[in-house]
């Protein structure tokens, strides 16, 4: 390689040079505080706007290396690669498990090759445009129909078909993704990646779509499930014949099993792998000043929002009770 129109500034400081026959500037760069050369392609032919670029690349690197901050460039991937890494004995199994999900599906394949300073504003609103249209862009649905021609493998064993993807996403599950996005921007921003923390916020959905809020029983519905609960748990209705007969023994401990644990899930309001982790040691029996029994739950610190104690209505007790 043949240096060619050789240039130098700031008393050797800064090198500006072609090569190759090209017209291209290339700068070299010798900082104070750092070992050897930084060279890097202006990317201009004018030797005017390429000295300009290299007089402030040199501005930057100077302040980085006062301050502290990291020199080498990196991309959204390799910082989320490393926040990963620092912080996956700090996050719980299923948010590690909703981070990798989200960040495989949507936060890679968006600025996934995008160098650091390339996260600006306006780039933080084009996600949004592009993750709020993506199941219903070409490459989105393409993607859906593979996955439901995919057969199980060996390696994988189940078969994905992307079924319950909602084509336009929730007003939470964006928040849930604002959030994700500010948590690895402040840590980045905190160790010298990242320059300047962007601005992450969610736009707020149109109604007009047809977006609602994930659905809920009413209270109409909810007595109308416990009370057919009552009724299902000791004897089934038999089109056929057109009689009612009482279900088996087994299939009546089955039933009452299954009421016992709706009616628990409907009066202490927990996640479904809350209540699956649940053990008898971690249920706390009590009685208050009236000589009834109340809960509290012991909440594992393997679940989503952690270790915590819950405190359920106070008819949740006697549903405990019917399971023991």
């Amino acid at each position: 390689m043949t240096y060619e129109n050789k240039h130098i500034f700031r008393d050797g400081r800064i090198t500006l040079y072609t090569r190759n026959g090209r017209p291209t500037y290339h700068a070299r760069l010798k900082v104070d505080g750092l070992k050897g050369y930084v060279v890097k392609s202006t990317k201009r032919t004018s030797l005017a706007e390429a000295a300009r670029y290299a007089d402030d690349l040199y501005d930057d690197l100077r302040y980085k290396v006062r301050h502290g901050l990291e020199v080498k460039p990196h991309t959204f991937g390799s910082m989320w690669k490393r926040w990963l890494e620092a912080n996956r004995q700090v996050l719980s199994e299923h948010r590690i498990k909703y981070i990798n999900g989200t960040g495989n599906r949507y936060f890679l394949l968006f600025f996934g090759d995008d160098s650091l300073e390339e996260l600006s504003n306006s780039k933080i609103a084009a996600y949004w445009t592009w993750r709020i249209n993506y199941w219903t862009s070409p490459k989105g649905l393409e993607k859906i129909e593979r996955a439901q021609k995919s057969r199980s493998t060996g390696k994988r064993p189940y078969k994905q078909k992307l079924g319950n993807v909602a084509k336009v996403p929730a007003q939470k599950t964006l928040q849930m993704e604002q959030s994700a996005l500010r948590q690895v921007f402040k840590w980045a921003n905190g160790h010298g990646l990242l320059g300047q923390v962007p601005d992450v916020k969610a736009p707020k959905l149109n109604k007009a779509l047809g977006i609602v809020r994930r659905p809920a029983f009413e209270l109409e519905e909810w007595q109308k499930l416990y009370r057919f609960l009552r009724v299902w748990a000791t004897e089934v209705y038999d089109s056929k014949i057109s009689t009612k007969r009482r279900p088996t023994t087994l299939h009546r401990w089955q039933r009452e099993l299954i009421r016992s644990y709706i009616l628990f899930m409907g009066t202490s309001g927990l996640r479904p792998n809350k209540a699956r982790q649940l053990r008898w040691r971690d249920i706390e029996l009590y009685e208050d000043e009236k000589g009834r029994e109340n809960l509290i739950l012991h909440i594992s610190p393997t679940t989503k929002t952690g270790q915590r104690e819950c405190v359920p209505l106070k008819s949740a007790a006697r549903y405990i009770e019917r399971v023991k």
